[in-house]
């Protein structure tokens, strides 16, 4: 089933949903002592960390204020 749970949460399953009793999927399959579940967890937060590494933030593509360049929305701010 590990195959499955990974195929969900590429495909945009949230695994932080709760349970009425306030359990997630990652905490009931550890509980249940499916240790294949939780590694295809931790595959998938793995992967997204790593995706996330290499998106480019606001910072280093040069967005400021609003979306425009950095030096466009400093420029547009202080000649107002």
């Amino acid at each position: 089933h590990p195959t499955v749970v990974l195929r969900l949460l590429r495909a945009g399953a949230d695994a932080a949903v709760r349970t009425a009793s306030g359990k997630t999927a990652p905490q009931m399959a550890k509980a249940k002592g499916n240790a294949e579940c939780v590694e295809a967890f931790r595959t998938y937060l793995g992967e997204v960390a790593v995706a996330r590494s290499k998106m480019p933030s606001a910072e280093t593509a040069g967005a400021g204020a609003g979306g425009a360049p950095a030096g466009e929305a400093a420029a547009g701010a202080s000649s107002a």
